[in-house]
C-alpha cells in the first residue's frame, strides 16, 4: 500500500491536480489538502486505499491517452 507521500509524488508526477484526485477518490479538495499538513493522526488505511485506487485509475487513463 502506498503512503501519502508516495501518492502525492505520483500525483504531481502525472500532472494531476489535488482537486481531480480528491474528487476521484470521493473526497473534497479541502480534506485532501488537510492530509498534507503534519498531524499526529495521519490518513486512515481506508483513505490511503481510496486515494491509491483513484491514482491508479488516473495513471491508466493517462497511459491509454498517451498511446
Amino acid at each position: 500500500m502506498r503512503q501519502f507521500k508516495e501518492i502525492e509524488a505520483a500525483r504531481r508526477g502525472i500532472g494531476v491536480s489535488q482537486k481531480v484526485l480528491a474528487h476521484r477518490a470521493g473526497m473534497r479538495e479541502q480534506d485532501y489538502s488537510r492530509l498534507k499538513k503534519p498531524s499526529k493522526q495521519g490518513p486512515t488505511v481506508r483513505t490511503l486505499m481510496r486515494l491509491s485506487k483513484a491514482l491508479d485509475e488516473l495513471i491508466a487513463e493517462k497511459e491509454q491517452a498517451d498511446g
